[in-house]
């Protein structure tokens, strides 16, 4: 386990991570928001209510966790907008470092 930090470090040694988010977070959007924003989605796809009602809750769990801006940057809400970018082999937080998964922990 100890090798895979190592190895995983020395490949990812040449992120450049942007600035920290400042300032206060963004709120996390709510359900009907998330709703709206992801409504052709899930007509496109056809979706059932339930399956509707899965990916609004895995969508809601994401959010939790991170600030996703417009220009395709990343923010960890659980250190307070650490910058995130994606390496070679995962996912880091200039704060934390290696995240174990884009997707929450609740389904990591």
């Amino acid at each position: 386990m100890q090798n895979d930090l190592a190895i995983s470090t020395l490949n990812d040694a040449w992120l450049l991570f942007p600035e920290n988010w400042s300032g206060d977070l963004p709120k996390i959007p709510t359900r009907d928001v998330l709703r709206s924003q992801m409504a052709r989605v899930i007509l496109e796809r056809q979706m059932t209510a339930s399956e509707t009602e899965e990916f609004l809750d895995l969508l809601e769990m994401y959010e939790r966790e991170y600030v996703e801006i417009a220009d395709g940057r990343f923010y960890h809400r659980a250190c307070g907008g650490g910058a995130m970018m994606r390496g070679k082999l995962g996912v880091y937080c200039a704060n934390c470092g290696k995240l174990q998964s884009l997707l929450p922990s609740v389904l990591a």
